[in-house]
């Protein structure tokens, strides 16, 4: 858990980093609080946020080097980029392997993945891309992974071998992703934000964990499957600026949502019913929607606090429940 927080997870919500670190068996209740009793990290209380000490993040990273001082694609995790480069594209990457970051100093080149390049890294748990380009797809990645985030995908689909079931968190953006998949069994956080080849929510059901769905900017976005208005966890929803976007789940039963935005969807016409008391809800963004009415029901949103229908051109009257909310 030292060694991940040092390499991966400085920096980010401390609720988020427990629910990966226990999907990989690490009970983080116990060793979180003993990484804080030896000072090792901190927590702070205005964000909760993880934190370390620089000396401490380099320490870590000095521990993880003399794994295998030569053979590069021998050590746990990988965070330089000139080594990563090498791993990547002479696919020298073993089992070992269990995370790898990358961040490339501005006027690097992209990276030539070599086809096998993920096929050895059978115990890779997290892989996040911050800004390298790949000359392609992987044909191969593992299903251990818990972290996906590769930004700048350079393919409409994932590996047809990638069964999915262990990731917590997938992100996705500015790629060209068109094809999810369905086997979401353990996520968290989906975010497909500037994915403007993507067309299709799909049936999400299998996600009852989900907490963080984000879909902003997809220019091509038509359909959002009728399960994604029935996920329990759900906390927060987000489509905006998703010009195409039409068809929507026709009801919604989201009892722990928070934050609901269909802002600058022009397509987005018809407003779901509400099933349900959804008390959580405290804030409903539909600016520059298409809608031409809300439903009676939108008065079971007895906790919206926010309302925002600027600009909604086709809406010509309010159900009188608005007000009394």
């Amino acid at each position: 858990m030292f060694l991940d927080i040092a390499f991966f997870f400085k920096g980010e919500l401390l609720a988020n980093v427990m629910k990966i670190f226990d999907n990989c068996g690490f009970s983080p209740d116990d060793g979180i609080d003993r990484l804080i009793d030896k000072c090792l990290i901190s927590v702070k209380p205005n964000r909760g946020t993880l934190w370390m000490h620089d000396v401490l993040q380099d320490m870590g990273q000095e521990i993880v080097r003399l794994q295998s001082p030569k053979e590069l694609g021998k050590r746990s995790r990988l965070w330089f980029h000139e080594d990563i480069r090498h791993v990547l594209e002479e696919s020298t990457g073993t089992d070992r392997v269990e995370g790898i970051v990358i961040d490339l100093p501005d006027g690097e080149d992209m990276i030539n993945l070599g086809s096998d390049a993920f096929v050895s890294m059978k115990g890779l748990r997290v892989f996040i891309n911050r800004n390298a380009r790949f000359s392609e797809r992987p044909n191969y990645l593992s299903n251990e992974l818990r972290v996906l985030d590769w930004s700048e995908y350079p393919m409409q689909s994932l590996p047809p071998n990638f069964n999915r079931k262990k990731l917590i968190v997938f992100r996705m953006r500015n790629s060209l992703i068109m094809e999810l998949g369905q086997r979401f069994k353990n996520l968290t956080t989906m975010d497909l934000n500037y994915c403007n080849f993507l067309t299709k929510i799909p049936d999400l059901s299998s996600a009852s964990n989900l907490e963080s769905l984000d879909v902003k900017y997809c220019a091509s976005l038509v359909e959002v499957h009728d399960s994604v208005g029935f996920l329990d966890n759900l906390f927060y929803l987000g489509f905006e600026e998703c010009p195409n976007l039409s068809i929507f789940p026709t009801s919604l039963k989201l009892r722990s949502l928070h934050y609901l935005t269909l802002e600058g969807c022009p397509s987005f016409c018809n407003f779901p019913e509400i099933e349900g008391n959804m008390e959580n809800l405290h804030q409903l963004y539909l600016e520059g929607a298409g809608i031409e009415e809300l439903p009676l029901s939108i008065g079971n949103l007895v906790g919206l606090r926010t309302l925002r229908l600027m600009n909604c051109q086709n809406l010509t009257h309010l159900p009188t429940c608005i007000l009394q909310l």
